[in-house]
């Protein structure tokens, strides 16, 4: 999700706002800040460390905490430096200014699940192609990418295109200096006399030698821990390096334990504030976790009951949220309902209040992954009319339900979308939804009249009859420029069901619809109303493996669309064809590569 009016300029504003502190901290604040900003990683250097660090310090149930322990803070004890300044990164390019992208995730959780996430986010890629390896495009690497634990890096780097690998994240892992922040420190003692006496031993030691306890992250360097006020200190930076990125990435594991620590929480409500975040879950939901979900309950405990690895970093994040509009019961409300608007559950979300209501109003690109919910037989469940009014400011709309086997109608979904009225660009999956029939809410689109991209993916419905209702709400979007639909696979459709209207569409130039194996498929004479596209450049038609298909008179109408360049028609494995000689008007046309 994606907020309005964010950038550079808000990073100085957020500085600038802080008017209880001294001018020397604000400055001294931004200055560190950008210090903190040419630190970043990119995804191939974080395919590299886990290619070259998998095979002695990365199993399969290896956490965060455990490789920051074993490996970040060995590798630069010496230097007492960030891990993007180790010997290694510096072999692999070294840091990198300027992040786009801010990881939020949980030391406690698997360090696999959080390189999924990242890498989930930088390919743009839905967690299902990742494990099954089914890729709409051709260019992708070959599966499995990701199996039993084991992540092919080596396919990836291979594969993966230089804008992908490249993306720059701000991941604390790497990009914070570990020795001034949190190693060998231990939050009960650090205050005693004699602690102060002889620092450097006590930082040392693991475990503590005043109360005997193991320390959370132990380190040899016997660094001291910057403190407030220190040239050094970067546990206050977050927020603005949230203003100065795109988006807030936040990594997902199985049981959701990113929703169990403080930090992510305050992280989350800084990126709905002020830019932008993406829940990214890779792997399947953990059975709790399921079991809430379909009770619809709170995934995220109170804010004041979240954790944190130091008592102290618990009182200051919560402190500073307390401080914001509506405190902590508004921001206990938003989270939950942040986190369920990307799951699909959106219920609850006329619930928000206050700020958190500005904040929703402010959100310009919206995710939406359902392909949890393979129990879902109605979207009602999920959505109800009226869920989706506060969203005023979405243009760009991307919602996955691939796979949902047991759905059978759209009811309510539907409804939700024709909210949406600021939409520019929606891509909707349907992928494998194999009892879907009924489509009929769909037809609501129609109130989407700003969309000029519009993407559907219904192959693999086998249970589809009639997708008329989907064009009678396409034919509404006067501004729509590109339009490309799949109904590959979908074996019991008999129509091709597209109604449009004549005057109407004038701004659409490409046009792509997929019948590819609609074995049942006769009916194309609704097709003649391509002949009013007047404007249209580019025309792609698929009728593979459609073995009752016969009469293609109504493909005459071709012959109006005098602005085409590129037309694509694809025949292939249709014994019972015949007018064919409908088709030469087609050689008419100029400038057209057939």
């Amino acid at each position: 999700m994606e907020a309005a009016g964010s950038g550079a300029a808000a990073a100085k504003a957020l500085v600038s706002k802080q008017e209880s502190r001294p001018q020397k901290i604000d400055e001294d604040l931004a200055d560190r800040a950008e210090l903190a900003l040419e630190k970043g990683c990119s995804l191939r250097q974080i395919l590299n460390f886990y290619r070259e660090k998998k095979a002695q310090r990365i199993q399969q149930s290896t956490t965060t905490a455990e490789v920051i322990i074993s490996t970040v803070l060995r590798e630069t004890e010496a230097f007492a430096c960030c891990y993007v300044d180790s010997l290694f990164m510096r072999g692999n390019g070294g840091a990198l200014r300027g992040p786009t992208r801010f990881v939020s995730h949980a030391w406690m959780s698997k360090i696999i699940d959080t390189f999924l996430s990242i890498l989930l986010d930088a390919a743009g890629w839905h967690r299902r192609e990742l494990i099954s390896g089914e890729f709409p495009n051709p260019d992708r690497p070959s599966p499995p990418l990701y199996n039993e634990g084991v992540l092919k890096a080596e396919s990836l780097l291979k594969h993966l295109k230089p804008g992908v690998l490249d993306t720059v994240y701000w991941f604390d892992m790497m990009s914070q200096n570990q020795h001034k922040s949190v190693c060998g420190d231990c939050v009960t003692c650090s205050h005693d006399e004699a602690w102060l006496l002889a620092p450097a031993e006590h930082l040392r030691a693991d475990p503590c030698l005043i109360c005997k306890k193991r320390k959370y992250i132990p380190c040899g360097c016997g660094v001291a821990n910057a403190k407030p006020g220190d040239p050094d200190y970067q546990m206050d930076l977050f927020r603005v390096i949230i203003m100065r990125v795109e988006a807030v990435v936040v990594c997902l594991d199985p049981c959701l334990n990113a929703t169990d620590r403080i930090w992510c929480a305050a992280e989350i409500i800084e990126s709905l504030m002020h830019s932008a975040v993406y829940f990214r879950l890779a792997q399947d939901i953990d059975p709790v976790c399921f079991k809430k979900m379909k009770a619809f309950k709170a995934l995220v405990d109170p804010l004041e009951k979240l954790t944190a690895s130091r008592g102290p970093d618990r009182h200051y994040l919560l402190q500073g949220i307390a401080k914001l509009e509506g405190g902590i019961p508004n921001y206990d409300t938003l989270i939950n309902r942040a986190l369920e608007l990307n799951l699909g559950m959106a219920r609850k979300l006329g619930q928000v209040r206050g700020a958190g209501l500005k904040a929703v109003q402010r959100i310009q690109r919206l995710e939406i992954d359902m392909s949890w919910a393979e129990h879902l037989m109605t979207t009602a469940d999920l959505y109800q009319e009226g869920n989706f009014t506060n969203l005023l400011s979405v243009i760009s709309l991307q919602l996955r339900c691939s796979r949902l086997v047991k759905l059978v109608d759209l009811q309510g979904l539907g409804q939700c979308l024709g909210q949406l009225t600021a939409l520019t660009s929606v891509e909707l999956d349907f992928k494998g939804c194999l009892k879907l029939r009924d489509i009929q809410p769909l037809e609501c689109m129609g109130q989407l009249v700003n969309i000029t991209s519009l993407k559907l993916d219904f192959s693999d419905c086998p249970e589809l009859p009639d997708v008329s209702p989907l064009w009678r709400g396409v034919r509404q979007m006067e501004q729509l420029r590109t339009c490309k639909v799949s109904f590959a696979s979908c074996t019991e459709l008999t129509a091709a069901g597209v109604e449009l209207e004549e005057g109407r569409m004038t701004n659409l130039r490409e046009l792509d619809i997929n019948f590819r194996r609609c074995s049942k498929l006769f009916d194309i004479s609704t097709l003649g109303c391509l002949g009013w596209l007047y404007y249209l450049n580019v025309l792609v038609l698929n009728f593979e493996d459609c073995t009752m298909l016969g009469d293609l008179k109504v493909l005459g109408c071709l012959e109006k669309l005098a602005n085409l360049t590129t037309i694509k028609l694809n025949f292939c494995a249709c014994p019972n064809l015949k007018s064919l000689n409908y088709l030469i008007c087609i050689e008419r046309l100029q400038h057209l590569h057939l």
